[in-house]
């Protein structure tokens, strides 16, 4: 083929311009329609959006006013009921309630209830509006600041578990993070200086199934005082190492928002056998008192026995009187079986075991209280100090900590968790008909490391005006008596009744 300069001439490399759409379409009649048709929809469907937005804003906005004002009259009733409530039966402790008094915590009760349902559709309004509108800062600014003082006012009125669900629920939690520490109830803890003390540790207590365990430390020092600045409320427990080696459970608990003072008194020696008891507040009645609601109560430190009386230590007592007739008063008289009519004697006159079932470390039951008594007072010409049975709440401190909780362990009672022996745990009773060696179960144990005080054997307990109480459950009760602030009546034949012993520390 022959070139030519026709042949050889190039390509145009001029690149073309795209046309606009609708330039392109202009001389398109069809076209042009369409498109016109398409964009005079799209701002007819915005601008109908935009309205529909308005009107759903402005509606909403109406409403979380009107709402607002209703939070603020409701807030202030029941800020006003509370403080009658305070101020006319803050100090009763007794569980039976006045006409009054029930009549003014029902109010309360309505009250917070319609608080609760007002601000659910107060925090909806803001919920229901597009993002558009939610999230103008004055909005924002406006809804956060009625959640901030809805918030405020509950604190103010204690009710602190309306505060948190208030919290949780608001959709602005970044515009109150100024309110988040009291909402959780953080507080301040200062430890100050203890004799003997070498070394504490601060443990929280939470929730373990039925049981609250250590969780990690939250703080130690070698040296005192010391402070958390920074602390959650709920169940501590400062564990005081000794100066001589030994060892101090020392539980508190921090109200919300507090700054909790804790001086440590830890005695330079603890008798053997026995656990050391702070003295200070501790919540006290509640749900399982029949006599008491739920309070803090002052108690003394003392000490108290880790376990339960044996028989082998009660029989020391019993073999050195010579009286035969307080031998017969302070006599173990046993029913062994349920139902059965006659009660039998533990021992003979030489102390030996007249039932196959019976062993030395065996905790002594079926003994009156006047018996126990004279236990106490022959032990302390023993020891040269005064031991005596325990108060009824010497006795509940000691099973139950600072806390309130309701059983030693925890919160709650699971009967296949193996944690006391009672009627209604089977694994338990059947490995121990009757009743187990004091100590072993390992999870029936208290903060202050008492054993026995959920299950096994029922104790004695003396109220100020002497009346005797039985405290505690054992293998032949449910497990409604193994609630701390639970106590029962004295049995004609306590069969499934011991006791343990308290010692007051010296002056």
């Amino acid at each position: 083929m022959e070139l030519t300069p026709k042949s050889l001439k190039k390509k145009s490399t001029r690149r073309r311009e795209k046309v606009p759409l609708v330039l392109k379409n202009w001389r398109n009649p069809f076209q042009m329609t369409i498109l016109v048709i398409a964009l005079v929809s799209f701002l007819g469907t915005t601008g109908v959006d935009r309205l529909k937005e308005r009107r759903i804003y402005k509606v909403q906005v109406n409403r979380a006013g009107e709402l607002r004002v209703e939070l603020d009259a409701l807030n202030q009733q029941a800020l006003q009921t509370s403080g009658d409530l305070q101020v006319q039966f803050g100090d009763v402790i007794l569980k039976q309630k006045s006409e009054q008094e029930r009549t003014l915590v029902k109010r309360l009760d309505e009250l917070n209830r319609k608080l609760e349902l007002t601000f659910a559709e107060f925090n909806d309004c803001y919920a229901a509006m597009t993002y558009r509108y939610r999230s103008k800062q004055g909005v924002q600014e406006w809804f956060s600041a009625v959640t901030r003082q809805y918030i405020e006012s509950a604190l103010e009125g204690k009710n602190h578990e309306r505060a948190r669900l208030a919290y949780n629920a608001s959709h602005l939690k970044y515009l109150l993070e100024d309110v988040r520490p009291l909402v959780i109830g953080e507080g301040r803890l200062e430890i100050l200086g203890g004799n003997d003390v070498y070394k504490i540790v601060v443990w929280p207590l939470l929730s373990d199934g039925p049981r609250l365990v250590q969780a990690d430390p939250v703080g130690s020092s070698y040296e005192l005082p010391y402070a958390i600045p920074v602390i959650e409320k709920g169940s501590y427990l400062i564990w005081v190492t000794r100066a001589d080696g030994g060892f101090a459970p020392y539980p508190i608990y921090m109200e919300p928002g507090e700054t909790n003072q804790v001086s440590l008194v830890v005695p330079p020696r603890i008798p053997e056998g026995m656990v050391f008891v702070p003295g200070g507040l501790f919540y006290c009645g509640g749900e399982a008192s029949s006599r008491y609601r739920l309070h803090q109560r002052d108690v003394p430190g003392f000490f108290i026995k880790r376990y339960e009386v044996t028989v082998g230590e009660y029989l020391e007592f019993w073999l050195e009187l010579d009286d035969p007739q307080l031998r017969q008063a302070c006599m173990s008289r046993i029913r062994y079986d349920e139902g059965a009519g006659e009660a039998h004697d533990a021992w003979g006159a030489d102390g030996t075991l007249l039932d196959p079932r019976l062993s030395p470390e065996l905790p002594v039951v079926g003994i009156t209280a006047e018996a126990a008594g004279m236990f106490c007072a022959w032990k302390s010409r023993q020891a040269g100090e005064s031991i005596r049975l325990p108060t009824d709440f010497e006795w509940e401190k000691a099973a139950r900590g600072v806390d309130g909780r309701a059983y030693p362990w925890g919160s709650d009672f699971e009967p296949e968790a193996n944690l006391a022996l009672t009627m209604d745990n089977p694994k338990g009773k059947e490995r121990y008909p009757l009743w187990a060696p004091p100590g072993r179960f390992l999870r029936d144990i208290s903060v202050y490391n008492v054993n026995d005080t959920g299950g096994n054997v029922r104790e004695y307990a003396v109220t100020a005006d002497g009346v005797v109480q039985l405290r505690g459950g054992s293998a032949s009760t449910p497990a409604s008596f193994m609630r701390c602030s639970h106590l029962s009546g004295t049995p004609a034949i306590p069969s499934d009744v011991g006791f343990r012993y308290v010692q007051e520390l010296a002056e």
